[in-house]
Order: structure tokens, then C-alpha cells, then sequence
């Protein structure tokens, strides 16, 4: 017997609520600016922006079609990689 087997028809089982569920998610965003001043009126802006700064993947939820075969993996990922943005601005 099945610890995932599918139930009979009509009903729905004694599985208990939130048995299935997924890994949390680990996020780290971090900015770094500088004002460089170019003359009285003048300054140079420069932003470096990372997202998801250490790269962990953010695994999706569990599958919990009964019928599947799969009850339980974890085949997605979601979220996005390491992001790095560079950013120049003038301000006059």
C-alpha cells in the first residue's frame, strides 16, 4: 500500500490539511550609491544593484496531484537568478 494512493471514488481521503508544502523562500537584495559631485550644480549618480545576491534557488511547490505518480517532488524552480544592474545618472 501507498502512502500517496488515490482515493475511492466520490470521496476524498483522510489526508489532513497542509500535509504537502513547500521550502520557503531565501531572498537577499542589496543596493549600493554614490553622489559624485562635479561642480556646484552638477552631480554624477552611480547605483550597483543585486538581486538575489548569494544565487539560491527558489524551488517551487511540491506537486500534489494524487494520480501523477509524483505526489511530493519538487520540479520547478521559481523567482529569478543572481540579477546585477549598473546605473549611471546626471543630475544638473
Amino acid at each position: 500500500m501507498s502512502a500517496f494512493a488515490q482515493p475511492a471514488l466520490y470521496t476524498f481521503g483522510n489526508l489532513g490539511r497542509n500535509t504537502l508544502y513547500g521550502p520557503g523562500r531565501w531572498n537577499w537584495d542589496t543596493s549600493l550609491l554614490k553622489n559624485i559631485p562635479l561642480s556646484e550644480s552638477v552631480r554624477l549618480v552611480f547605483h550597483a544593484d543585486a538581486l538575489n545576491v548569494f544565487n539560491h534557488p527558489q524551488f517551487g511547490q511540491p506537486a500534489s496531484t494524487i494520480g501523477s505518480g509524483q505526489p511530493g517532488r519538487i520540479t520547478s524552480i521559481v523567482g529569478n537568478p543572481r540579477l546585477l544592474q549598473l546605473a549611471l545618472r546626471l543630475e544638473f
